[in-house]
């Protein structure tokens, strides 16, 4: 099925600069120099640190396309909100007053609502079994596996009124095909032996896999590069050169490019780039830990999530991972022990054989955590050659091929493979009555905010 009434494809490739820069080396950016290569374009990736350094490096690797359900759900803002008096919420919020950090809370908010549930659990399953198809064909077809394994998933619950709490979000994804099966005490133990015996039980979802994102992070990069895609590290936008409604070209610590289109992929990151451009995306960094141990005996086969402490792990042959955490303290990636801590924890609490304390390598990224749970795909509102692509929270890199194709067919104006309408930037519009409740919090630049 096709989405698009745009005019016919051209594959002619432009002289006189890059054709398409792509800005963001992580998975998603990778994903949108890989399409773009392959629809005929010559493409130009600009990454400022290193590629892959960033959110797609450290995650703990699941590609979880049952997480079709957006994480502002009805009674999530209570529930967090007595966690967080409790102590017992992976969320921390740094106290300091951000007028921008503010309206995205109320924007959340706002968006824990059954309507959006169930348009958000339609646009998130189309980008998923997307992926799904892609990330086989690209196993398929250009050998990426990054470890690559399909043993499913565990949702793992310490007490049975967690357990019995869950059933819920359980019964929604059930008549899509999503749904978990049920495993206690022994049987949990049968199937998965790495996990602590005094467990209640977990919700098994079979059809999951993982792979190790590092490991394919390097594969992508590779394979970019043999495909001619010109990627470029240390390389950092510092202006956009315009030219009526279109970016003309970059000006960066290491020169100026010209482009026909560009590509903002930078993640969290792309925040603060488009809004050189004039526009403000609702959009927050998240920032998530995690630790890497040597692999080891014992430890589990099939990733799992620790469901009352928020905390993932996850198993290669090449070693073992813990993550989780949420944390808004805008670009700090400061490590903080009382986090690590956490994680550390919730291994002693759910694992049969648990890694030493201490000694994990740590790592700390930032999340692209858009105001209602869901990406942040296509044209950049008011340019006519600026493509977004971020706004993935914690599925960057379950959803990187279907993302990374949908931007491809955006800019060359192909039939889109997908329906593009839940992902658009221009989304977000507060009411009049929402603009007056908020006002007041503002400095003078709230009418750009509410905008």
């Amino acid at each position: 099925m096709s989405f698009s009434t745009s005019k016919k494809h051209n594959n002619v490739v432009r002289s006189g600069g890059d054709d398409v820069i792509v800005i963001g080396g992580g998975v998603i950016g990778l994903a949108c120099a890989y399409y773009l290569n392959r629809m005929g374009r010559q493409v130009r990736l600009l990454e400022a640190g290193q590629v892959a350094e960033g959110a797609s490096n450290g995650n703990c690797g699941w590609l979880f396309f049952s997480d079709a359900l957006p994480l502002c759900a009805p009674g999530v803002p209570t529930a967090e909100a007595l966690r967080l008096i409790r102590g017992t919420s992976p969320l921390k919020l740094d106290p300091r007053p951000d007028p921008r950090r503010l309206l995205w809370l109320l924007r959340f908010v706002l968006s824990c609502r059954h309507a959006h549930l169930r348009a958000a659990l339609k646009g998130k399953l189309a980008l998923l079994r997307q992926a799904d198809r892609l990330y086989a064909q690209l196993r398929t077809d250009e050998g990426l596996s990054g470890e690559y394994d399909c043993q499913g998933l565990l949702m793992v619950h310490r007490s049975a009124a967690d357990m019995a709490a869950y059933a819920a979000t359980n019964d929604l994804l059930a008549p899509y095909g999503l749904g978990a099966d049920p495993l206690f005490a022994n049987a949990l133990q049968r199937l998965e032996p790495g996990l602590h015996p005094s467990l209640y039980g977990a919700w098994y979802y079979r059809n999951d896999s993982h792979l190790r994102p590092d490991t394919l992070m390097r594969e992508w990069h590779r394979l970019a590069l043999t495909k001619g895609v010109a990627v470029e590290e240390g390389v950092s936008v510092q202006r956009f050169r315009t030219h009526g409604n279109r970016v003309v070209g970059l000006q960066t610590n290491r020169g100026a490019y010209r482009a026909h289109a560009v590509v903002i992929a930078a993640g969290a990151w792309s925040l603060p780039l488009t809004h050189q451009l004039g526009y403000h995306l609702p959009l927050q960094p998240g920032k998530g830990y995690s630790l890497t141990f040597p692999a080891a005996a014992g430890q589990p086969a099939i990733p799992c999530y620790f469901h009352e402490p928020n905390v993932v792990a996850t198993a290669w042959q090449s070693g073992f991972r813990l993550g989780g955490t949420m944390a808004f303290q805008g670009f700090d990636l400061t490590i903080d022990p009382q986090r690590v801590a956490h994680m550390e924890s919730a291994g002693r609490a759910y694992l049969a054989t648990p890694p030493a304390a201490g000694e994990g390598e740590c790592w700390a990224g930032l999340r692209p955590m858009s105001a209602d749970d869901m990406p942040l795909v296509g044209p950049l509102p008011g340019w006519a050659n600026v493509t977004v692509a971020t706004g993935h929270g914690m599925l960057g890199l379950t959803t990187a091929p279907s993302t990374g194709r949908l931007v491809a067919e955006m800019v060359t104006r192909r039939p889109l493979h997908l329906d593009p309408h839940p992902f658009r930037l221009d989304r977000f519009r507060l009411l009049r009555a929402e603009k007056q409740l908020v006002r007041p919090f503002f400095l003078d630049n709230s009418r750009q905010l509410l905008a």
